[in-house]
């Protein structure tokens, strides 16, 4: 299928408002954001009051303002990190480059900055109303995207299949209240992700499983507005709704949860808190991904580092656990999208010499 490009996706969100100059709302989005990171809230860390009652982050704000962030761009973006590793080009090319030298196929796959897809946290409802879909008010975001695609990497964007779904009839996508997406939000991503593994050649002689899957819509208190209600003296504010896609294995005596590591599964998802939030509700991205899939996917994510933590966790887990690589297919990274700025770790090349594919065990 032929791409699309940000141009042609602006000009066909605005519709009737195709006239107007995308060029300057996207200016103004991000001088917004530039002028809000310095209005956090009393008592609390990074904590900005939205429009439209949402709370948003400071990470959040800085990432939708930023400009490039590779190439001469990284170090701006990542001032903290050590110059070298300031780009977080190579070490994903290199990441790559090294997997496919083992049989291994890369899918990398960012999650949405929430005020990118949902804009109207920073301009406000009024701004956007005459656009038919909200359009992609971060260039650079996509621009990279198209930069890792010309390389050779698979990528899996999902900021445009955001804007695009927001009337999805399992959203919010985000919400106001938590950081993280939704479970509405991780099933568009698991279902896109189903479409590219199962089209491999190995994905047929993988053994199945079968799965119960339910939809249930609940309340939600979000962790953001709990941690920085009472340190802010904010009021009560009404919960967010969220549905819940719970997804459990399917046994002879009735359902069952996966186990949390799958080793031997040919699919392993690395990155951070984003792969196991909502793990309680068993509607993770570990869990939908699996449900999509037809057998477990193996988890190695970490709470935080999913620009290099991650990546190291990898290889120790493929040095420590033997034959870890053997009919390993696919790696799926998956991390917040505002991790390309500010990062303080970097983006450290990391090497998988030591981890090579053994012989299997007989």
């Amino acid at each position: 299928m032929k791409r699309v490009s940000i141009a042609m996706l602006a000009v066909l969100a605005a519709g009737a408002a195709a006239a107007q100059d995308l060029k300057a709302l996207e200016a103004e989005f991000k001088a917004t954001c530039q002028k809000m990171v310095s209005a956090k809230l009393k008592g609390t860390g990074e904590d900005v009051i939205g429009k439209e009652g949402w709370v948003v982050l400071t990470t959040e704000l800085n990432y939708a303002a930023s400009g490039p962030f590779w190439g001469e761009g990284g170090r701006k973006a990542n001032p903290k990190a050590a110059p070298e590793v300031a780009d977080p080009l190579p070490a994903i090319l290199d990441f790559d480059r090294q997997l496919k030298a083992k049989g291994i196929t890369l899918v990398f796959m960012p999650v949405p900055t929430r005020i990118v897809a949902y804009p109207e946290a920073i301009l406000g409802n009024e701004k956007l109303a005459p656009f038919k879909q909200p359009p992609h008010l971060h260039t650079p975001e996509h621009e990279f995207m198209q930069l890792l695609r010309r390389s050779g990497v698979k990528v899996v964007e999902l900021t445009p299949l955001f804007l695009a779904s927001r009337k999805n009839p399992h959203g919010p996508l985000f919400i106001p209240s938590e950081s993280h997406w939704t479970p509405g939000g991780i099933a568009l991503a698991t279902a896109e992700l189903a479409k590219l593994i199962t089209a491999m050649p190995f994905y047929s002689s993988v053994p199945k499983q079968e799965f119960v899957v339910t939809w249930q819509e609940n309340d939600h208190f979000g962790h953001i507005y709990k941690d920085i209600r009472d340190k802010a003296g904010l009021p009560e504010r009404p919960k967010d709704h969220v549905w819940i896609r719970s997804c459990m294995l399917k046994t002879a005596t009735g359902e069952a949860k996966m186990d949390w590591r799958n080793p031997q599964s040919p699919v392993v998802i690395i990155g951070d808190s984003n792969i196991i939030w909502w793990r309680d509700q068993q509607s993770s991205l570990f869990h939908q991904l699996s449900a999509d899939l037809g057998f477990p996917v193996d988890n190695l994510a970490t709470t935080g580092g999913g620009a290099t933590n991650t990546r190291l966790n990898f290889v120790r887990t493929a040095l420590a656990e033997k034959d870890y690589l053997v009919g390993k297919k696919v790696v799926i990274w998956c991390f917040t999208s505002r991790s390309f700025y500010n990062s303080v770790d970097g983006w450290k090349l990391v090497p998988l010499d030591r981890a090579p594919v053994p012989e299997p065990t007989p």
